[in-house]
């Protein structure tokens, strides 16, 4: 073979190659050990209890409800029970958190999780870290419940997508899968193709509907419309009839990946003698009441002399809260050194559930306080855009406590 030939034939492997990780990249479906359990409890016609994990992607009446629907219809003989643990704004870091008040206490028989859109702008090792702690907590309170890892797309996505090449934390998501031997599906692939075919707009208007031979997938970017939610729908039912004849396959406990993976990370519920000055509970505030089913002790305050003060052990210490149109600024003392944490962003336009951390602490016993700062915040400048109406919410000044995040082992 001349050096011509081979030159040119080492091209083309190269090619091949090349173009075989991209396709990789880019499947929609692994399908690794199945979801056995859940099967099996189906053809047995036994009850079934789902729970979707996520961000707004799952909390919005979207994919969830769609494939809750479709699986009532496919197996009306069993009793099928669905938990909506997706909080908007939130990704796996608090999820780790709530799992076992939001997911576990339910005792799932399968628990989808999807993160990839909101753990894409966070730091890539805490989600990380949150992730294998999830699946590890999952496995932990019952090593048959499956779990399946939903990977949805957003805007910043695209480029990285037209490349061949998986986002971040779609990417490190896939290596504990992986690790796992769990099935992953990957809702990127069919909005592609259809945007390629150029019969489906990413985002448009809301004034601008699909229309029969172009689907408008989302209005701003991120958040599917109800036609958006069917592509995601659809990619999961066809992976669905995959796994349905994925064999069970018995494997040992894989070793733990990261040291500081969040596999006893809890929430601990607030207890009155931690309590100083004037706190009101969250049953007193109307816009409040959405949020006390999964935070029953929330409370809230606008006295800066009143505080929360508790002692802990630990690396790190969070809280879980409300932020809105009247929240402030947090003014947390650990061991006598002070810190802030401004309670207020772009969408305080409407009260959501959030959540803030005080990390890098030496690993030990600490004491921490908490209390409203009332400090002067550019809420306006901050919210945005099209949102700036509401001003006296706006200039009302409080904090909103729902419980403590701790991480360490009982």
């Amino acid at each position: 073979m001349t050096k011509l030939s081979r030159f040119i034939l080492c091209g083309i492997v190269s090619v091949l190659l090349l173009a075989t990780a991209k396709a990789q990249a880019i499947t929609p479906y692994q399908l690794r050990s199945g979801l056995p359990h859940v099967f099996e409890k189906l053809k047995q016609h036994r009850p079934l209890v789902i729970a979707y994990l996520g961000g707004s992607i799952t909390e919005m009446a979207g994919y969830r409800l769609q494939t809750e629907s479709y699986f009532k219809s496919a197996y009306p003989s069993s009793k099928i029970t669905t938990i909506n643990a997706g909080v908007g704004g939130t990704g796996s870091y608090l999820a780790a958190f709530r799992l076992k008040q939001d997911v576990l206490r339910y005792q799932p028989d399968l628990v989808f999780v999807e993160f990839a859109v909101n753990d894409d702008q966070e730091d890539a090792q805490k989600s990380k870290e949150a992730i294998e702690g999830i699946v590890r907590q999952i496995k932990r309170a019952n090593p048959q419940t499956d779990i399946c890892l939903l990977y949805t797309v957003y805007e910043p996505m695209l480029a990285l997508y037209r490349q061949g090449k998986l986002p971040s934390s779609v990417t490190n998501t896939e290596a504990i899968a992986a690790h796992y031997n769990l099935p992953s599906i990957n809702l990127a692939p069919l909005v592609l193709e259809r945007l390629k075919q150029g019969s489906l707009v990413f985002k448009a208007d809301k004034n601008i509907s699909s229309k029969a031979n172009q689907l408008v997938f989302t209005n701003d970017g991120t958040h599917p419309t109800q036609e958006g939610h069917k592509i995601y729908t659809a990619e999961i039912i066809s992976a669905w009839k995959l796994l349905r004849n994925v064999k069970l396959v018995k494997m040992g406990s894989p070793s733990l990946m990261y040291p500081h993976a969040l596999q006893y990370a809890s929430i601990q519920q607030l207890k009155p003698e931690w309590f100083s000055g004037n706190w009101q509970s969250g049953k007193k505030m109307p816009e409040l009441n959405q949020f006390l089913k999964n935070l029953p002790g929330l409370v809230y305050t606008d006295d800066p002399n009143s505080s929360i003060t508790l002692k802990f052990k630990g690396r790190e210490i969070g809280f879980e809260d409300i932020i809105g149109p009247s929240s402030n600024i947090a003014s947390i003392t650990i061991d006598g050194i002070t810190v802030k944490r401004y309670r207020f962003d772009p969408y305080a336009f409407y009260y959501h559930r959030s959540y803030f951390f005080v990390d890098g602490l030496k690993d030990g016993p600490h004491t921490v306080g908490i209390r409203l700062d009332t400090s002067l915040i550019d809420k306006l400048k901050m919210l945005a855009p099209g949102h700036k109406d509401n001003l006296p919410s706006y200039r009302r000044k409080e904090l909103y406590i729902g419980d403590v995040l701790l991480n360490g082992q009982p």
